[in-house]
């Protein structure tokens, strides 16, 4: 009974946590593009400095700890059924996490660079745009590693059924479909975000299921491996 109850409040933090990752990513994200993206970045900048300060702490600092508090709770559920997949899943959230960390990092670096004398307000500018498109490769790396591990979460609850079949069916499909996206905005494809939609509504559904239902131990095997 105590399993079972340390199980409902560790799948109700794991959907709590996937949404907050991405209301604090989706919400930083937003705002940080709008000014980045501005006719005078710089000037935006400087002007909404507490707009700016507060869209990186939701992209670096909240999201980061939400992340790797939903992988490292998938990674604990799925360590009794598989001898590798949890730890290689585990190790893609975390690779991916810091790629997106790393990248945030990098934005915050425009608002002292706003004020750097050293250079002209071109040199400036292009700094800027530099710093903004470094973050995109990154972005797009870790979403891709991030993919990956994903697609590895789903062979695990698929083989276990701790949810519905048709979760991680759709899951793998979805992730599928999302590194393919991801790869393609490394040649300028454009697609990336509409075909980040299967996959980010499976980790919405997840979440979602999992604060409702939590995981389904019914069908498990403890003694089943990978």
């Amino acid at each position: 009974m105590t399993y079972q109850t340390n199980d409902i409040v560790a799948a109700r933090t794991y959907g709590l946590a996937f949404i907050s990752t991405f209301l604090a990513y989706g919400v930083g994200t937003a705002l940080l593009d709008g000014m980045f993206t501005a006719p005078d970045p710089i000037a935006v900048i400087e002007a909404g400095s507490t707009i700016f300060v507060s869209s990186i702490i939701l992209t670096v600092i909240v999201h980061t700890i939400a992340n790797m508090t939903l992988a490292v709770i998938m990674f604990k559920i799925l360590q009794p059924f598989c001898r590798f997949l949890h730890v290689a899943y585990l190790a893609f959230a975390g690779i991916a996490t810091t790629a997106l960390l790393v990248g945030g990092a990098m934005l915050a670096l425009a608002l002292p660079l706003s004020g750097n004398q050293t250079f002209g307000p071109e040199q400036t500018i292009e700094h800027v745009a530099l710093l903004h498109k470094g973050n995109f490769y990154l972005y797009q790396a870790g979403m891709t590693i991030w993919g990956v591990g994903g697609f590895l979460m789903c062979i695990v609850l698929l083989r276990t059924k701790l949810v519905p079949t048709w979760l991680p069916v759709w899951g793998m499909v979805g992730y599928c479909v999302f590194v393919i996206g991801t790869v393609s905005e490394f040649y300028g494809s454009g697609f990336g975000v509409t075909l980040s939609l299967p996959g980010g509504l499976f980790e919405l559904a997840l979440s979602l299921w999992l604060i409702i239902k939590g995981f389904d131990y019914s069908h498990v095997n403890a003694k089943s491996t990978a």
